[in-house]
């Protein structure tokens, strides 16, 4: 391996901090030695294994440094978010744990933020902080949903727009206009669905990439509820961004609502500001978010997301047709994501697309986000109606996935039984269970992870999303397995008996195996085809949405839940990568049905 030391220096001039890097290689030259050596009698050999580490030294002022890397230096727009560091020190000390495999890399330093010289036209850089969100019991006009009040981190800056997004660039990105006040293209488009909004936000991503104008690993997208909340109030603890105001005497200053509006939107940016430089926080329309609804925690939590799922959509901030307590701060309203109306549009966030690829918790895998074509094209050999219309997903948050499937020893350990059929064997995968068998060990063992320290702060255990699922199972392929167009019994326990794609027959032996018994994919998964299906957390649709979407987490509400992989007794064309035919009860328990978790922020 060959390391390159830094070679590059971005820190905005405005920032007034000196920020420099320096790279450290540390190889630790292994050999056999024999002898007595301390802690080892009978001269038996230790083993030193040759590690070269690459460590990278952060100098200059204190706080959120971004670290890029790129593996050339010819290619200007290449370079990629490796991690954000909040040095606490200077000099600070980092190791690219993820580089042991790279034959070079270019390191460089971006200071958070940026400063204003290299903003995105028409962004606020909102910097990392602390707040506290919701309202007290106190605060007049208070709504019940707003509490309890929850102590937030936000641990990651990210840009938010300036102002809500305008018809003129809603019509610039989605070619089109769903207004209904038009005559004025700097009115906030409104009549917007949540889906519309997120849709404008990726095809915004896509569009700035190809430009060359977006930094790798970052995205569009919808703030979440707590993004919002911190960004409106500007390190204020007041009704309004500007104060308490309980006569509602100021509040025309700085917000189109009822009682000044005319019935209708305005065009953005013409009232006050706030003290972060956000205009129309407070009223126009309505700011969707990109959360489910739902309770707020209480105590304190860092990046918090919002409940997994959910049948209703977070929007903050008040609109045109508001009274003014519907304009404070703390203020919330909400409705299904295909929910269309003249006060709801939004206002983007530029955001860094999370890494938490150091640290790995044992026995668990780093799916790093991406973007992927969910479901099967039409030419695939013996799809099924239910794999299309092919989805282009967008995976924005990164998460860990369970090397293996679940094993019954696993299970005992957390849940206290062992309800699996093909017994004795603790390491073959646990089966027999349901969808909220699995889901109360996910959440158990998130319990008993939390107690021991050993889960980072806001991650769960949870059962992956049927988008993640089969991203994780293809691994960058596009092929009808993880392994190419065929897959025979000798690549994964199913009926080898009914191969696919023309690999040869092999046996079919009737039973589950070993977890980790067949080779993995590219990712390092084991079993994701065959042995046992795999429960999602999705309920189950009979088609795919079609076109491109970010994070998707099925219907709503159903009957069955989705499963996925194939298992020892299927037929091959049942274990591909976009197989979805199978629907399941959630409370059903056949000998087929297993899963693996995943880890990953949440509630």
């Amino acid at each position: 391996m060959r390391l390159i030391p830094v070679i590059n220096l971005e820190k905005k001039a405005s920032e007034m901090k000196s920020v420099r890097l320096s790279a450290w290689l540390a190889v630790f030259l292994g050999t056999v030695l024999t002898g007595s050596i301390a802690g080892v009698s009978g001269g038996q050999p230790v083993e030193l294994n040759i590690q070269m580490i690459p460590g990278i030294w952060i100098s200059g002022a204190a706080g959120a440094v971004n670290i890029e890397y790129t593996t050339n230096l010819d290619q200007t727009s290449g370079w990629a978010l490796l991690a954000t560091v909040q040095a606490t020190s200077s000099p600070y000390f980092y190791i690219d744990a993820s580089a042991t495999n790279s034959p070079k890399r270019f390191y460089r330093a971006v200071v958070e933020g940026g400063g204003d010289t290299n903003a995105p036209t028409g962004m606020v850089w909102i910097g990392p902080g602390t707040f506290t969100m919701g309202s007290p019991s106190t605060e007049q006009d208070r709504y019940f949903d707003e509490g309890p009040q929850t102590q937030v981190t936000i641990s990651r800056g990210f840009w938010m727009s300036k102002y809500e997004t305008t018809q003129e660039e809603y019509q610039s990105v989605m070619g089109s206009n769903p207004s209904y006040f038009t005559g004025d293209s700097k009115r906030p488009v409104e009549t917007v669905s949540w889906d519309d909004a997120s849709n404008y936000c990726d095809k915004l991503t896509a569009r700035e990439g190809a430009a060359g104008r977006l930094l790798l690993g970052y995205v569009y997208r919808l703030p979440t509820e707590a993004e919002w909340e911190y960004a409106c109030r500007a390190e204020t603890t007041t009704r309004y961004g500007y104060g308490d105001d309980p006569d509602y005497t100021q509040l025309g200053d700085y917000a189109w609502h009822t009682g000044n509006s005319g019935d209708k939107t305005h065009p953005v940016g013409v009232k006050k500001p706030n003290a972060w430089g956000l205009y129309d926080m407070h009223g126009n329309v309505w700011e969707w978010c990109l959360d489910w609804y739902g309770s707020y925690p209480g105590g304190s939590v860092s990046d918090p997301r919002g409940p997994i799922t959910g049948s209703v959509c977070v929007f903050r901030g008040g609109s045109w047709y508001g009274i003014g307590w519907g304009c404070r701060t703390a203020g919330r309203d909400y409705y299904s994501s295909s929910y269309k109306g003249s006060t709801v549009g939004f206002r983007p966030v530029l955001a860094q697309v999370w890494n938490e690829s150091t640290n790995t918790p044992p026995g668990m895998v780093w799916i790093a986000p991406g973007t992927f074509t969910m479901g099967s094209p039409l030419t695939e050999v013996d799809r099924y109606d239910g794999e299309g219309p092919q989805t282009q997903v967008t995976i924005s948050r990164g998460f860990w996935m369970s090397k293996y499937e679940t094993t019954q020893g696993e299970y005992l350990a957390v849940m206290g039984s062992n309800p699996s059929r093909f017994k004795g064997n603790d390491n073959r995968p646990v089966e027999a269970l349901g969808w909220n068998d699995a889901t109360n060990y996910c959440a158990k063992l998130t319990v008993r992870e939390i107690a021991t320290g050993r889960l980072p702060t806001g991650y769960k255990y949870r059962l992956p999303t049927e988008a993640e699922w089969e991203y994780a199972c293809r691994a960058g392929t596009t092929t009808a397995t993880a392994y190419g167009d065929g897959l025979s019994s000798a690549q994964a326990n199913f009926n080898g008996e009914y191969p696919y794609g023309g690999a040869a027959p092999g046996p079919y032996l009737r039973t589950t195996t070993e977890v980790g018994a067949y080779a993995p994919n590219a990712w390092g998964l084991y079993d994701m085809h065959g042995n046992v299906s795999e429960w999602c957390l999705d309920w189950v649709s009979n088609a795919l949405p079609g076109g491109s979407i970010l994070d998707p987490r099925g219907r709503s509400e159903g009957s069955d839940r989705v499963n996925r992989g194939g298992c020892w007794r299927d037929s091959g064309m049942d274990c591909r990568s976009a197989c979805r035919y199978d629907r399941v009860w959630p409370d059903a328990t056949p000998p087929a049905l297993g899963f693996r978790p995943v880890l990953a922020p949440g509630q």
